[in-house]
């Protein structure tokens, strides 16, 4: 019996792969970027980043950055472009892909406080 049992589950863990893998398809490219950025106080923010480039159906960057250095201006929140949005310490900004530079037609990007003097932000943007 416990044979059968696990005979099942690894039927069903191999069925279940193709399913998934056929709905992430598309071409990922994954990407590193770092850089610094003036920030409104006349210093500088750090920016640490990682992500991946896809290109199926839409176009899209997802991507994590740690922001380090100056950090003052930062606000905890998510903020939402199309294609710019109002981010306090920032503006009303635009966002630029960090793989190849092309402006973003909208954008979702979250930052955290980690804390520590650092930062979290999680961003997902998309080119038409």
């Amino acid at each position: 019996m416990r044979r059968l049992v696990v005979l099942t589950f690894v039927v069903l863990l191999f069925a279940a792969f193709p399913a998934t893998a056929s709905a992430s398809s598309g071409a990922a490219t994954p990407f590193k970027a770092g850089f610094s950025a003036p920030i409104p106080d006349g210093g500088f923010a750090d920016f640490t980043c990682s992500g991946a480039h896809i290109v199926n159906k839409t176009i899209k960057d997802s991507e994590t950055c740690l922001i380090t250095n100056d950090t003052n201006f930062f606000v905890e929140g998510t903020y939402f472009g199309n294609p710019t949005a109002d981010i306090p310490g920032l503006g009303v900004v635009p966002w630029f892909s960090d793989f190849n530079g092309v402006e973003a037609s909208r954008f979702i990007v979250t930052f955290v406080d980690n804390g520590d003097g650092t930062w979290t932000q999680y961003l997902v943007a998309y080119y038409t």
